[in-house]
């Protein structure tokens, strides 16, 4: 069973629906809680703990975050990304034929959408508990050893990253937002320049004092997730800005690879495993989560259970043998939810789904059908089993316990086979063409797709069409695809049509202003200094 820091969270009160300028509080008072550095140490905890965790009680119960209806896991920040990235593409349907993820997967959402509120509130609740964190150790109590000193100070430089990456993920989403970085003011809306040039500053001032690449224990991020963090705010700067820094996301993405410590995992499907933490060569940070220690209906348990259904937990072999208990044995937990499948645009990414050749390519198929015409019937649609509760060392669910419906895969944020293909993309945005070194990436991470170098390509295979199609290959249900369509115009207008795109199963265009999500109502009404987003 993974050991790692969020195990050893404190217990922070609840925030309110709409109130980002509220004070997270401790259980204790500031002086009991931080009067030695476990103090602090149980602080990052929390903070760390607050990407996949909803609350301070098992994987439900004492929430952080209390006004959604339904269950708790729906505010866990990683299934929130996730759900926002993945629903609103071609990648995820649901059959649960409720508002909220029907606003996403038809393209209804509007100002009143709750699940773009919770997503609001949860990445300003994480920034209130960074700042939170560097307001309380700014100044520290006397008997703090010198190593304990150092520590601390690396936290607050991890936190100060924390609140730089959220504010990321929420300019991504919602463009104009707030910078906050105190607690108790008033937060004032920002242009999309200003939180461009915020985001970019703090990373700047922050790439000097960060640790050295893999020098943090697993689950703490250190400067190459900031460096992949700088790669994505400069590829997606046409859009975020209009002004294209291309040179700024190769420099990015060469001190990744730079750093000598990372290569491709050898074999892909074990970076999405429950023992993908000894995949530290290709992962650069990952949010942890365990069966024990980090109990969430969020994070990774959303993507394992959410696709377990059908013939993948009907205890019975393909052709009809008793299978007891097959769901455990698969794919680690006790029973799925019956839910997920994606459309056939995603399989039809992959040559030749049922024999592929592209070892990237899991789908179940047994028992479905490759087009859906009707959402609500499960058996409609492939089923996408990337992500599996068991060890690729042992071939078993994790030993030691925990909820057996829980899952322990990490979740990789950042992995390194990104940096090969940003650089590739930013490469060719400005040469038209690529370099021998970078195509050779390229190729890198096709040999291991294949096994072979039957997937190679050679110059005259690339177009940019072509690096949205092996960026979708390569990252489907990692939660990222709907940046990735906007950036190459296909996400919103009618040039990619995908299925129920638009809420009409042939799908149809969607207006350009759903680029960006509307500033939540409950948040104007709150916030009077905001402005609604266009459109909206």
């Amino acid at each position: 069973m993974k050991k790692h820091l969020v195990a050893l969270f404190i217990l922070l009160a609840p925030l309110g629906c709409a109130d980002l300028d509220i004070e997270p509080k401790n259980g204790l008072t500031g002086e009991q809680a931080f009067s030695d550095f476990s103090g602090y140490k149980s602080y990052m905890a929390k903070i760390y703990g607050s990407l996949v965790l909803t609350g301070n009680v098992g994987p439900h119960g004492d929430a952080d975050i209390k006004f959604f209806a339904g269950t708790e896991g729906n505010v866990s920040y990683i299934r929130l990304l996730w759900k926002l990235q993945t629903q609103t593409s071609e990648q995820v349907l649901y059959p649960w034929n409720g508002p909220h993820e029907n606003a996403l997967q038809f393209h209804e959402w509007g100002s009143d959408s709750e699940i773009l509120d919770i997503a609001y509130t949860n990445m300003y609740y994480l920034i209130s508990l960074t700042n939170d964190f560097l307001r309380v150790s700014e100044e520290l109590p006397s008997g703090l050893s010198n190593s304990e000193i150092e520590t601390v100070q690396e936290y607050r430089h991890e936190a100060r990253f924390l609140r730089a990456m959220a504010h990321y993920h929420l300019f991504d989403f919602f463009r104009n937002i707030p910078v906050v970085t105190q607690l108790g003011e008033k937060p004032l809306q920002t242009s999309p320049r200003e939180v461009f040039e915020f985001i970019e500053n703090e990373l700047n001032d922050l790439e000097g004092l960060m640790v050295s690449p893999g020098q943090n224990e697993y689950g703490r991020v250190d400067v190459a997730s900031l460096w992949m963090v700088q790669a994505k705010l400069y590829l997606n700067a046409g859009v975020y800005i209009g002004e294209t820094k291309y040179d700024e996301c190769i420099a990015a993405c060469q001190k990744v690879i730079n750093a000598g410590i990372y290569s491709l995992a050898d074999n892909y499907e074990e970076l999405f495993m429950a023992d993908n933490h000894l995949r530290r060569d290709e992962i650069i940070f990952a949010v942890l989560q365990d069966a024990v220690h980090t109990q969430s209906w969020g994070g990774t348990t959303t993507f394992v259970s959410g696709t377990v259904g059908g013939a993948m937990q009907d205890n019975l072999t393909p052709d009809g043998r008793p299978f007891p208990d097959e769901a455990l044995n698969l794919y680690g937990i006790s029973s799925g939810w019956d839910g997920f499948r994606t459309t056939s645009a995603l399989v039809e990414k992959f040559p030749d789904v049922d024999g592929s050749t592209d070892r990237r390519a899991m789908f179940f198929t047994e028992g479905q059908t490759l087009e859906i015409q009707d959402y609500t019937i499960v058996s409609q649609g492939y089923r996408v089993p990337k992500w599996k509760n068991i060890e690729a060392s042992t071939g078993e669910r994790p030993a030691g316990g925990g909820n057996p419906r829980i899952s322990s895969v990490d979740f990789p944020m950042y992995r390194f086979a990104d940096a090969y293909l940003m650089l590739a993309e930013a490469e060719y945005r400005n040469t038209n063409t690529l370099s021998a070194m970078t195509l050779g990436y390229l190729n890198d991470i096709r040999f291991r797709a294949y096994g072979d170098e039957s997937g190679s390509i050679s110059l005259g295979d690339i177009s940019l069409d072509w690096f949205l199609d092996e960026r979708v290959r390569e990252f489907y249900w990692e939660g990222d695809r709907r940046t990735d369509l906007i950036r190459f115009g296909k996400f919103s207008g009618g040039e990619y049509i995908w299925p129920w795109k638009g809420g009409v199963a042939e799908g149809r265009s969607i207006p350009s202003h759903m680029d960006i999500f509307p500033i939540p109502a409950r948040q104007l009404l709150v916030n009077s200094a905001l402005e609604q987003n266009p459109g909206y």
